[in-house]
């Protein structure tokens, strides 16, 4: 039978390089199922670095790996906007 999970808890230290834009990287991810057992075929798929492209403040894009799964795409995704801040609204 095919194993099935109803959530996930994570916990990772996530680094950001200014690089002009910006170098998002995540390390030290964990996950686990609610009874706390790390699921390493899930941090490996996370733990590869991605560039977030900001503009004013805004996320403009999002570089991803091709092979990255869906889930691990709308992950990097809303860590990218949780750094976005409109800077033309607050001037």
């Amino acid at each position: 039978m095919e194993q099935r999970v109803s959530g996930v808890s994570i916990s990772s230290k996530i680094i950001v390089q200014p690089q002009g834009r910006y170098l998002q990287d995540v390390e030290n991810f964990e996950t686990r199922i609610f009874n706390y057992r790390t699921i390493e075929e899930l941090s490996s798929n996370f733990t590869t670095p991605f560039k977030v492209f900001y503009e004013h403040g805004k996320v403009r894009n999002i570089q991803i790996g091709r092979t990255e799964p869906l889930w691990s795409v709308n992950l990097k995704k809303s860590i990218a906007s949780i750094f976005s801040l409109d800077l033309e609204v607050i001037h």
